[in-house]
C-alpha cells in the first residue's frame, strides 16, 4: 500500500479558515477543562488532547490539526515540567510528550491523506460521469436479467425516448 506524500495533499479546504481554526481552538480548550481537573495524571491529559487533535485535523485539515498539536504540547509541557522532577521523571515526561507529538503528527497526516483520497475520488467520479453522459454513443447499465437500470442521453436519443426514466425498467430485448 503506497501512501501519498504530504506535498501532494494540497486539497482546497471546503470550510472557511476561521471556522476550521475555530474548531481547533474550541476542541483544545474543551480538552483543557479536564486537564485542569486531572493535572496530576499525564496519560489522561495526553489522551484527551489526542482526541482534540483528531477532531481538529478531521474537521479543519492538517494545519488546524498542527495548531491544536502545538497548543496541546505547550499545555502538556507546562504541566509535565512544573515543580521539581527527578531525572527519571524528567525522561518519562519527555518520552510521553515525544510519543504524543508522533501520534498527533500521524493523526494529522492520515486525515490529510484521507481528505486527499476523498477529493481524488470525487474528481474521478465526476470525470467518469462526464465521460459517460457526454459520449456520442449509447451506454447503458442493466442487471443480470437484462433490465435497464440507467442510460446515457445518446442511448435515449437512439431509441427515440424523451428521458432515461422512460427507458429504465425495460428489458434490453424488447
Amino acid at each position: 500500500m503506497k501512501l501519498p506524500l504530504i506535498r501532494s495533499l494540497a486539497v482546497a479546504p471546503a470550510r472557511a479558515p476561521i471556522l476550521r481554526y475555530g474548531v481547533a481552538l474550541l476542541s483544545t480548550v474543551l480538552a483543557l477543562i479536564p486537564t485542569l481537573f486531572f493535572s496530576d495524571i499525564a496519560e489522561s491529559r495526553l489522551v484527551v488532547f489526542a482526541v482534540a487533535v483528531m477532531v481538529s485535523a478531521w474537521y479543519g485539515g492538517w494545519k488546524p490539526g498542527l495548531a491544536a498539536t502545538s497548543f496541546a504540547l505547550t499545555v502538556s509541557a507546562y504541566y509535565s515540567f512544573a515543580g521539581q522532577l527527578t531525572r527519571s521523571e524528567y525522561h518519562k515526561a519527555i518520552a510521553h510528550l515525544a510519543l504524543f507529538f508522533a501520534v498527533a503528527l500521524l493523526i494529522c497526516w492520515f486525515n490529510a491523506a484521507l481528505r486527499a483520497t476523498q477529493e481524488s475520488l470525487r474528481r474521478s467520479e465526476s470525470n467518469f460521469r462526464s465521460l459517460v453522459m457526454n459520449a456520442p454513443y449509447g451506454i447503458c447499465r442493466c442487471d443480470a436479467l437484462g433490465i435497464l437500470q440507467d442510460a446515457n442521453p445518446a442511448l435515449v436519443a437512439m431509441f427515440g425516448y424523451g428521458s432515461a426514466a422512460e427507458l429504465t425498467g425495460r428489458h434490453l430485448g424488447s
